[in-house]
């Protein structure tokens, strides 16, 4: 045989070998995912059912209400309340999509673009902070439905070496899951309900109140900087704990956001040259208006979702009550004051 039809025969063989190795990839990569979907066997640890990927849930703190609407106190484990889409700031969106995912909108829950880049760079360039490849989608997953749980507790111990690829790609299914089944808006305010902030602060809506003593409607560009830079690490970035680190990481995303023409910049220049401004306070069980009555209904509840099959401390309750915040509020006063001690009587 000549050598150049030789030297054909072998290109021709060579292409045949990719093609037969890529179609393979293609059919071992959907079986793959199809195992895992399925949950065969519990291989690769646990996966959430179809409901509950339709209705997700999180532990919520049961709400103590007077009968004037006011809010007495919580019950909780997590000390966490829901949030709407509606409930949120223009800015705290704009912060935490520019952040962390600014192809947010424009994927059905992963990145592959990001994913490349992440892979180019830890694998070829092997670069240690490569960033994060994951969607805003796929840390919400994370976060729902405990995604890391089966490396910690030995559940994936059975594919040595696989297992944060598995985790992985459980989340993308998930996450393609969440997409189809809720709209942008809606898992934009999912996430930030599930973000443990640190100050025993999970979600938003607990956060601003800690930090800030704001609704997250209330919330700047500033505030918002500070409250994104905890989303994946709450202790390293916690302004309370390390202002320093807190303050150097909340410019940087300050700056990072203006390259996306939220910000000028010189309304960058004049917001990082700001303090970080918090009016911190923790909830207490032990503060507020009530506590002696709190204290003693509690045990009443917990007996009554005993036996109507709810937990008081993450069910998330409304429970109202006949008191008036008012006069509780007046009442506490005089005893503070000592009045009710020098009631005349009369003989």
């Amino acid at each position: 045989m000549p050598v150049k039809e030789k030297k054909n025969e072998n290109i021709k063989r060579l292409i045949k070998w990719i093609w037969g190795l890529f179609l393979f990839g293609i059919v071992f990569g959907i079986i793959f995912i199809i195992t895992i979907r399925s949950n065969l066997g519990n291989l690769y640890g646990d996966f959430p059912s179809y409901r509950s990927l339709e209705n997700p849930k999180s532990e919520l703190s049961s709400l103590l209400f007077s009968a004037d609407n006011v809010l007495l106190g919580s019950y909780y484990r997590k000390n966490r309340s829901q949030i709407e889409y509606k409930d949120l700031s223009a800015e705290l969106i704009n912060t935490l999509v520019f952040t962390e995912d600014y192809r947010f909108y424009n994927h059905s829950g992963i990145s592959f673009p990001d994913l490349l880049r992440v892979a180019v760079k830890t694998i070829l360039l092997q670069q240690k902070d490569a960033g994060g490849g994951s969607t805003i989608t796929q840390q919400l997953a994370k976060n729902l439905f405990k995604t890391r749980t089966d490396l910690n507790d030995g559940k994936l111990n059975n594919v040595p070496g696989l297992g944060i690829l598995i985790i992985k790609i459980k989340e993308m299914i998930m996450a393609v899951e969440l997409e189809k089944n809720f709209t942008k808006k809606e898992i934009l305010a999912m996430f930030l309900n599930t973000i443990e902030f640190g100050g025993n602060s999970y979600g938003i809506k607990v956060a601003t109140q800690t930090f800030f003593n704001k609704i997250p409607a209330e919330i700047n560009y500033q505030e918002a900087a500070c409250l994104v830079a905890m989303v994946n690490k709450p202790t390293r970035f916690n302004p309370v704990r390390n202002p320093e680190i807190a303050l150097e990481k909340r410019n940087q995303i300050l700056r990072k956001i203006s390259n996306y023409n939220v910000l000028t910049e010189e309304e960058v220049d004049s917001l990082t040259q700001l303090p970080i401004e918090l009016n911190y306070k923790v909830d207490s069980h032990n503060e507020g208006l009530a506590t002696y009555f709190r204290s003693y209904i509690r045990d009443w509840l917990m007996n009554w979702c005993g036996q109507n099959g709810y937990d008081l401390w993450e069910d998330g309750l409304r429970i109202y009550t006949t008191i008036d915040s008012r006069m509780q509020q007046y009442a506490e006063y005089l005893i503070m004051e000592g009045f009710l001690y020098n009631i005349p009587t009369e003989e």
